[in-house]
């Protein structure tokens, strides 16, 4: 076997959480610190079904990828949408590239 696919084997559910983690972990809280400045509200991950408008708020930070930028935006808004999209990029290529070492060297 090779050093690659002993690692793998080896580190297989640490490799599946760093998959996973970017895409529910991070991705999610900074939608959720870009949604607060765009709506002007003070929501907090994990609680907003306690909040006004709180399963609004569960789906645009949970399913949200692209932050598409308007012309009403001010630069901070721009920024954390900018900012957004990197982090959801990355986060799909970590997810992409992991599950494929994890399928070939598994299988």
């Amino acid at each position: 076997m090779s050093l690659m696919s002993d690692f793998v084997n080896n580190n297989d559910g640490l490799l599946i959480w760093i998959s996973l983690n970017p895409i529910t972990g991070i991705r999610y809280i900074w939608n959720m610190f870009t949604y607060n400045e765009i709506y002007d509200t003070r929501f907090i991950p994990g609680i907003q079904n306690w909040q006004k408008g709180g399963n609004k708020v569960n789906l645009d930070c949970t399913f949200t990828f692209w932050w598409i930028k308007s012309i009403e935006d001010t630069v901070s808004i721009k920024l954390k949408k900018k900012i957004g999209n990197i982090i959801s990029l990355v986060s799909v290529f970590i997810f992409i590239t992991v599950n494929f070492l994890l399928i070939i060297y598994i299988i």
